[in-house]
C-alpha cells in the first residue's frame, strides 16, 4: 500500500534538508541509496544536461546560423538559468563552465568528456572535495 511505501522510504532518508541557496535536498543516510545517488544519480542528470545543454542547444543554434561564439553565450546563459536557485555565486559559475564546456564540444564533437567531466564535478559538488581525501587515508573510514 501507498502509505507504507511512502513510511519505508522516509526511513531510508534523515529529517533534515541539505540547503544550497533557494533549493534544499533531502539527505539520504541509507548507504546504498546515497552512493547510488552519487554514482548513478549524478552521472544521469550530467548526461541529461550535456544532452540538452551542449549537444541539443549546439544543433538548434547552429541550425539558425548563429555565430559560434554567440552560441556559446546563448548555451551558457540558459544553462546557468537552470542553476539559479544555487545564488548568484553558483549562477555566474556554471554559466562560465557552460561556457568552457561548450568550446570544447564545439572543438571536438565529443560529449562523453563533458559528461564524465560534469559527473566528477557533481560529485565533489555533492559530496565533497574531502572523499578523494578520505579515500587515500581509507583505513580512518568506520
Amino acid at each position: 500500500d501507498m502509505a507504507q511505501a511512502i513510511f519505508v522510504f522516509e526511513g531510508l532518508i534523515t529529517d533534515t534538508n541539505h540547503t544550497t541557496g533557494l533549493f534544499q535536498f533531502i539527505l539520504i543516510k541509507d548507504p546504498v541509496l546515497y552512493g547510488l545517488d552519487l554514482t548513478i544519480g549524478l552521472f544521469l542528470v550530467a548526461a541529461s544536461e550535456e544532452i540538452v545543454f551542449r549537444k541539443f542547444a549546439y544543433k538548434f543554434f547552429s541550425g539558425l546560423n548563429i555565430k559560434p561564439f554567440t552560441i556559446v553565450f546563448l548555451a551558457s546563459l540558459i544553462f546557468s538559468l537552470c542553476h539559479w536557485g544555487n545564488g548568484f555565486g553558483r549562477l555566474a559559475y556554471t554559466f562560465v563552465v557552460g561556457m568552457i564546456y561548450m568550446v570544447v564540444y564545439m572543438h571536438f564533437k565529443r560529449l562523453w568528456p563533458m559528461i564524465i567531466a560534469h559527473w566528477i564535478e557533481n560529485f565533489v559538488a555533492f559530496h565533497g572535495p574531502d572523499f578523494f581525501m578520505d579515500l587515500l587515508h581509507a583505513e580512518k573510514l568506520p
